[in-house]
């Protein structure tokens, strides 16, 4: 009989975890098979994210209002977007509000000068 304990990591203990990377946690999403999922990934693990409630909406989008009045064109303010920081190749972020250089060309930015996560009980 199956014992399911067999699979557990600590069990188990491999010696190398293959992490997903950005490029194929990319190619998951445009295919469609994260469409139902509010997940991240973050040092190679797919996070769930914890759905957000109306205090977190109203907050992010101050900030963010208050970002895109003060600062100038050469610069975007995004909310829940998606990044691929060049620092970290094995994570794709989706921040609450990131200011990143204008795009010149369709796709993620790779740096942002600013980075906000709003949270009231986690990190």
């Amino acid at each position: 009989m199956f014992d399911p304990s067999m699979l557990d990591r600590q069990t188990i203990a491999p010696e190398r975890v293959r992490g997903l990377r950005r490029v194929e946690f990319e190619h998951l999403a445009t295919v469609g098979l994260l469409a139902d999922e509010r997940v991240e990934l973050l040092h190679g693990e797919l996070v769930e994210m914890s759905p957000q409630g109306a205090i977190h909406l109203a907050v992010t989008a101050r900030i963010a209002a208050h970002l895109i009045r003060q600062l100038p064109d050469t610069v975007y303010v995004l909310s829940h977007s998606s990044l691929a920081l060049r620092a970290w190749p094995d994570s794709m972020p989706e921040p609450d509000v990131a200011v990143v250089p204008a795009l010149t060309k369709p796709d993620y930015p790779r740096a942002a000068s600013l980075v906000v996560e709003v949270a009231r009980t986690s990190l």
